[in-house]
C-alpha cells in the first residue's frame, strides 16, 4: 500500500492474511527488481520494452500463538531449508529464498 510503513504492513499481511494474532517481523531484506509488463512503446528503431519496478520488504516472522490450520491453508507446511529450492514456488517468486537459505 503507498504510504504505509513496511512493518506495520508485515503486522497487518500476518493478522489479515494468517491470522496470527500476535506477529512479532523481522526484516531479513529488501529486494528490487525490474519485471517486463509485456507492453511496448514506439515504433521501428525507437520501439521499446515498458518495464515495472518492483520493491519488496522481506520479513521474518515469528509467534507466540500460531493460529488453528484453516481450511484455505491447507497446503501450507514447514519445509526444511535445506529442500526450498527443489519446490515448484509459483508466480516467478524464487528469488526470495535467498533471504531464508544461507549461500552457498
Amino acid at each position: 500500500m503507498i504510504h504505509e510503513d513496511p512493518a506495520q504492513a508485515a503486522v497487518r499481511i500476518a493478522k489479515r492474511w494468517g491470522g496470527v494474532t500476535d506477529p512479532h517481523p523481522r526484516l531479513v531484506g529488501i529486494d528490487s527488481c525490474r519485471l517486463p509488463t509485456g507492453l511496448w512503446k514506439g515504433s521501428g528503431r525507437t520501439r521499446r520494452r515498458v518495464y515495472h519496478w518492483a520493491i519488496g520488504f522481506v520479513y521474518e516472522l515469528t509467534t507466540l500463538r500460531p493460529r488453528k490450520k484453516d481450511p484455505g491453508w491447507a497446503e501450507l507446511r514447514f519445509v526444511p531449508t535445506d529442500q526450498l529450492r527443489s519446490l515448484r514456488i509459483g508466480r516467478g517468486h524464487r528469488d526470495f529464498l535467498k533471504y531464508l537459505t544461507p549461500s552457498p
